[in-house]
This record gives C-alpha cells, structure tokens and sequence, in this order.
C-alpha cells in the first residue's frame, strides 16, 4: 500500500506526485469501476462553479428589481388607462346634450372604457371622477370644461391621476 498516487492538480495538465496512503482502492477495484477514477477528478475539478456562484449571489440581487420593475409595469399602465378614459370622457361629455347627461355618460366610459383597457372591477369603482366648467352651465359656447379622474391604489398608497380638457364649439347651442 506504498505507492504514490498521481492526482491532477491543475487545470495545465500538469501531474504531481503526492505520497502517502489516500485510500484502500484496490488496483482490481479500480478496473471493475473505471468511473471512479473519474468521479475524483470531476469533484476535484472547479468546472462549473462560476455558474454556481451566479445562482447563490447574483440571482437574489436581481429578485428586488424584477419585483420594481412589475410594480412599475403595473402602474404605468394604470396611468395610461386612466389618460385615456380621461380623454374619452372629456368628449363623451361635450358631446352630450346637457351636464346630468353628461356626467352619466361620463360614468359608462369610466365603467366599459375601464373594462376594455384592462382594468380590473376593483379599480373601476375606486376611480373617482372631477368635473370643472368654466360657465355654468358647461354646455355653453367657448366654455371649457376639465375632467380628472383619480385611482387610489390599496397596495402602497398610490395615487394615479389624469386630466383632459376641452372647449365646447363656439358654433354650438
């Protein structure tokens, strides 16, 4: 059981002879279960470990940003919707008859424009809807009536606003 055993010891193929006993392998062993000599080398190896690191430091430092960059994604697109709805209607309400007319169809944009644009029933109701004229009533020549619309969010306390603005035709009524 003297014999020196060659190891790989760098990755320049370079052998080394290291003395002493590493184990009670017999040489019959070894031909029966040549993966063996094999198995060694792959757990002495550092083959991989780069890609090891990575997953245990870098992917829990990339858990934050994916979870801003959903949240981001969420509001942006509340933002929008509601940028749209406001504009839809500014121009649903100067194009009704009268101001009760007016704000009622105010609310069915806000309700099926909401829906199409993918919000959910949730924040359709919790949208609340501002309406400023410069006359009153609105449904005058050259007045100018105002739309904010505003959606507080449950989660963090955010508030999403958005405003639209038009004048009624000087040619109307």
């Amino acid at each position: 059981m003297g014999k020196e055993w060659q190891s790989l010891k760098t990755h320049d193929k370079r052998l080394e002879k290291v003395p002493g006993k590493l184990c009670a392998v017999k040489a019959s062993e070894k031909s029966r279960n040549p993966g063996l000599s094999s198995y060694a080398k792959s757990i002495k190896s550092e083959r991989g470990s780069a890609s090891v690191e990575f997953v245990l430091l870098a992917l829990p430092l990339f858990i934050p940003i994916f979870i801003f960059l959903n949240q981001f994604s969420n509001l942006s697109s509340q933002e929008m919707a509601l940028q749209t709805l406001a504009r839809e209607s500014v121009r649903a309400f100067v194009e009704s008859d009268s101001d009760q007319s007016g704000g009622a169809l105010v609310n069915q944009v806000i309700i099926r424009g909401g829906a199409k644009l993918g919000l959910k029933p949730d924040e359709i109701s919790e949208i609340e809807s501002e309406i400023k004229c410069s006359t009153t009533p609105c449904h005058l020549s050259n007045s100018r009536v105002r739309i904010t619309l505003t959606l507080k969010s449950g989660n963090g306390g955010r508030v999403v606003q958005a405003s639209a603005q038009q004048y009624f035709s000087p040619w109307s009524h």
